[in-house]
This record gives structure tokens, C-alpha cells and sequence, in this order.
């Protein structure tokens, strides 16, 4: 069990890294919400996804989405 969870971590940590760097690189405003976003500002909850809440032009979306399919997102 321990392995599974070290796993995930370490492809929660991989995701988030990844993600951030997207949304920066196409200037998109964003915002980490959910469980891993309570756990970074307080007591731990664990979390087995990244949420986000993201705001772009209807312009950028299409190009922001391809891009995070390209990078294995889906």
C-alpha cells in the first residue's frame, strides 16, 4: 500500500508541476483549489487529483487544451 500512495504522490507532484508551467507559459490566471490546496494552508486532507480553477479567453482555450494533451493530460 505504502508504494501506492508514494506513487501517486510522486504523479500528483509530476501533474502539478507540469500544470502550473502550462498555465504560466499561456499566461492563464489560476488557482489551486480542493483538498491539495487545504493541505498546503492547513492540516493535511489527502487528495488523489489537482483541481484548479482557470480563467482564459475563449481565444487561449483551445491552444491551452491541445497543449496539455500533448503533455499527457487528457
Amino acid at each position: 500500500m505504502a508504494g501506492e500512495s508514494d506513487s501517486l504522490t510522486q504523479n500528483l507532484t509530476i501533474a502539478l508541476k507540469v500544470l502550473v508551467e502550462t498555465l504560466s507559459k499561456r499566461q492563464a490566471q489560476y488557482a489551486l483549489i480542493g483538498g491539495l490546496a487545504a493541505g498546503l494552508r492547513g492540516r493535511f486532507r489527502f487528495a488523489d487529483d489537482i483541481e484548479f480553477i482557470v480563467s482564459v479567453t475563449q481565444f487561449q482555450l483551445p491552444g491551452l487544451l491541445e497543449e496539455l494533451v500533448a503533455r499527457g493530460f487528457r
